[in-house]
């Protein structure tokens, strides 16, 4: 069911930012609900059913009786959810590429639980969804502390050390490497972190810059097989590469 819309308004389409507000019901039972919410559309994974929903909107108008599953703290993944949804304005100008812009407390609520939803993605191998939801998780985190709702440094570091692994798996090593640089400013001996940017280093074929991360590694736990064995890595590379080197340059004055 719909309501009455602005004939002459701007459709909205994907890629627009648009403000709604929104009452999502389970049963008779309100879950969520925002009186003026942004949202970008075709980028959303909390209510993507909601957010296709919108497209083809015009201001003013109301869409009743929609139907979709969504993740919601205290409720199984994928439950059914009802929703009403109104488009109050299109924002063609700009968007935010995280999506959905929370109300703080919401923001404060989820983060944890947002934080759950990618580690169990992780655990199914789904690394592009899993950081979607790290993402998402840091920009509430960042809301809540802006207004003075901390949600703590356990969290964020969480987020940003398994957004860092989606990295890795989704060959964003730079993208990895500056993650890890944002828990070691607070955590200088961080294990997984050094590790993890070793390895986006390694990979990045910065072999003295992973040598380093990966000495830091075993400096703090010994045992780590894992940096061990990439450094061994790194002086066979190093080795061949020299050998390599070694041979042009005596080919160049052999001629």
């Amino acid at each position: 069911m719909s309501g009455k819309a602005t004939a002459t308004a701007k459709e909205a389409s994907p890629g627009d930012m648009v403000t709604v507000s929104y009452v999502i019901v389970k049963g008779a039972q309100t879950i969520q609900a925002s009186d003026r919410v942004d949202i970008t559309l075709g980028n959303s994974e909390v209510w993507p059913w909601l957010d296709r929903a919108l497209l083809g909107m015009r201001p003013g108008e109301t869409k009743t009786d929609l139907k979709g599953t969504g993740n919601v703290v205290g409720f199984p993944r994928n439950t059914e959810f009802g929703a009403t949804v109104t488009l109050i304005a299109v924002h063609p100008e700009s968007y935010d590429p995280c999506g959905w812009t929370m109300p703080t407390d919401l923001c404060v609520r989820t983060t944890e639980g947002l934080k759950k939803e990618g580690n169990e993605l992780v655990g199914e191998g789904n690394f592009e969804a899993a950081l979607a939801r790290y993402t998402r998780a840091l920009k509430c985190a960042r809301r809540a502390v802006k207004e003075g709702r901390d949600p703590g440094d356990a969290v964020v570091k969480a987020c940003r050390l398994n957004s860092a692994l989606c990295m890795l798996e989704l060959k964003q090593y730079r993208k990895a490497a500056r993650q890890c640089d944002k828990v070691l400013q607070k955590d200088a001996m961080n294990v997984k972190a050094l590790y993890r940017r070793g390895l986006a280093k390694y990979l990045l074929d910065d072999w003295d810059s992973a040598s380093s991360d990966f000495k830091a590694v075993l400096s703090t736990d010994a045992e780590n097989s894992e940096a061990r064995n990439k450094l061994d890595e790194i002086a066979a590379k190093q080795s061949a590469q020299n050998a390599k080197e070694k041979k042009a340059f005596a080919n160049m004055f052999g001629k």
